[in-house]
């Protein structure tokens, strides 16, 4: 049952192969399935302290850092080493959540600060050919899907 209003609007496509990780070397890596093929992001210049992979959008999340930085990354882009979105705090970055449509990211820094930032579908979704690439394409290819 749906409540009015709401409208429950949920990606067909499961990605259960796909793994995202972060580490105190800088870099945040996405792993498919054998854990032995991935793909490395190296953007920020400090430690990733937070991932958040959107709900509504596969292969659409966010990562934060010690230095203050938010990166929204959206892959299809043709480059992985740039997100479509950086946003940055005075503080370090301790903790990142999207809303449940996915069309909102709120960020909290160490200073109890609390951020949101709206984003429109148009800037996270993809098309269902893209989908279905992500979901055949060696890991090491996902960077030339548009």
């Amino acid at each position: 049952m749906e409540k009015k209003g709401i409208v429950n609007e949920r990606p067909n496509h499961k990605f259960v192969n796909f793994y995202l990780t972060s580490s105190f070397d800088w870099t945040i890596k996405l792993w498919k399935q054998n854990m032995t093929d991935s793909t490395t992001f190296e953007f920020h210049n400090d430690f990733v302290s937070s991932l958040a992979v959107n709900p509504y959008s596969p292969f659409c999340f966010a990562s934060g850092d010690t230095e203050g930085k938010v990166a929204v990354w959206k892959l299809a882009t043709g480059n992985s080493q740039n997100p479509f979105f950086v946003w940055e705090s005075e503080k370090a970055i301790s903790s990142l959540n999207w809303n449940k449509t996915g069309l909102k990211l709120g960020i909290a820094d160490v200073g109890a600060d609390i951020n949101v930032i709206s984003f429109p579908k148009s800037k996270l979704t993809f098309s269902d050919k893209t989908l279905r690439e992500f979901a055949t394409t060696d890991i090491i290819n996902l960077n030339m899907l548009k």
